[in-house]
C-alpha cells in the first residue's frame, strides 16, 4: 500500500513531512505518572504537558518541580477529568506492576493497584488523537506496550 506523503506526520513538530502546514503544538495528558517519564518524553517531542496524575508523594514533588505549569492530581479514582474533554490530543501511562508482577503478590485485578480500568474510562471518555499505554503484564508477555490512534 502507498502512503500519501501529505498524510503522513513527524509529530516532534507537529508537522506534515511535506513541510506544507502547521499543525498546533500536541497536549498532553499524563496518567499513573510516577516520576514523568511519559511527561518528559512529551517534552522531548515539544508537547505540551496540561496535567498529570499520581498517588505516590515522591513522584509528585518531582513532577511538580520539572512540570510546574501543568496541574497536578493525585488519585486517578477520585479525579474527574472532563474539563480536558476535547482539548488533550494525547494521553499516555504506565500503570502499575505490582498486581501482576511475579516479584509482588500476584492479586491481578484484586490488587486496589490494578488501575487500568480507571486510565482506561478516562482515555475512553477523552478520545484523544493517541492513546499510549505501557506496562508488564506477566499474563500476556507480548502485549506490554499499547498503542490507540485515533
Amino acid at each position: 500500500m502507498k502512503t500519501d506523503k501529505s498524510t503522513r506526520f513527524d509529530l516532534t513538530d507537529n508537522m506534515p513531512l511535506d513541510g506544507s502546514r502547521c499543525y498546533k503544538r500536541l497536549s498532553h495528558l499524563g496518567l499513573l505518572e510516577g516520576i514523568g517519564g511519559f511527561s518528559l518524553a512529551a517534552r522531548w517531542m515539544n508537547w505540551k504537558t496540561v496535567a498529570w496524575c499520581e498517588w505516590n508523594e515522591f513522584g509528585q514533588q518531582v513532577l511538580k518541580y520539572h512540570f510546574p505549569e501543568a496541574t497536578g492530581y493525585s488519585d486517578i479514582t477520585q479525579t474527574d477529568f472532563n474539563q480536558y474533554y476535547g482539548t488533550i490530543d494525547i494521553i499516555t501511562g504506565g500503570f502499575p506492576c505490582q498486581p501482576y508482577s511475579t516479584a509482588g503478590k500476584r492479586k491481578g485485578k484484586d490488587d486496589p493497584r490494578h488501575l487500568w480500568p480507571h486510565m482506561l474510562i478516562v482515555t475512553g471518555k477523552q478520545s484523544p488523537q493517541f492513546d499510549l499505554s505501557d506496562q508488564y503484564n506477566s499474563e500476556q508477555p507480548d502485549h506490554n506496550l499499547c498503542l490507540k490512534i485515533g
